[in-house]
């Protein structure tokens, strides 16, 4: 598994198989650059933070924003 975070305001989330690694999708929602991503230790959910002062934390197998509430 990667994820990288770009100026684009998206992360991006990858799976690998055995030679390359495919993009999975686009976490779309930040309206900053994003300039850090974690990873749960189960996987199924990623983190941003981006330069708009927000966090989001994605759900890997629903691939949007969890609730906050």
């Amino acid at each position: 598994m990667l994820v990288s975070v770009s100026q684009d305001q998206t992360p991006s989330y990858y799976l690998s198989n055995e030679e390359k690694f495919e993009k999975m999708f686009v976490l779309r929602g930040h309206t900053e650059t994003v300039t850090c991503c974690a990873v749960s230790p189960s996987v199924s959910y990623i983190g941003s933070g981006s330069w708009e002062n927000m966090l989001k934390v994605w759900s890997t197998s629903l691939n949007e924003p969890c609730d906050a509430e």
